[in-house]
């Protein structure tokens, strides 16, 4: 979500801005925003923006992303992220997610949808 998925939203917003000088305007506010997003997983600046650009819409993410963390609850699905599901925690838990592969008992395919790292 922090990833990707706020990013996309950002190039969403991006794309259908009805003009140049709205695009503008678009990138000027949730740029930075999507860039922060990604890089440190710290969304509070783009979920703001987000929330006064849109309110029903930011509504509507809102409820999604609790209906789709309950259903990833209730089916025992555990992403795992040390602090932040940025690219900064990504790349800081590539070894220890390499070391729990090593460690199980996986072997072909199994090893690459099993990686916490994915």
């Amino acid at each position: 979500m922090m990833m990707f998925g706020l990013p996309a939203l950002v190039a969403a917003f991006v794309y259908t801005a009805e003009n140049k000088v709205q695009r503008t305007r678009v990138i000027a506010l949730f740029g930075s925003a999507a860039l922060v997003s990604f890089l440190s997983g710290i969304t509070e600046p783009i979920e703001f923006a987000f929330l006064y650009a849109s309110p029903l819409l930011y509504f509507v993410h809102a409820v999604l992303t609790g209906v789709f963390a309950f259903i990833t609850g209730a089916f025992g699905i555990q992403l795992g992220f040390g602090f932040s599901a940025g690219l900064m925690d990504y790349i800081t838990s590539i070894p220890k997610s390499m070391a729990i592969i090593n460690d199980s008992n996986f072997t072909g395919a199994a090893r690459v949808f099993a990686n916490p790292a994915w």
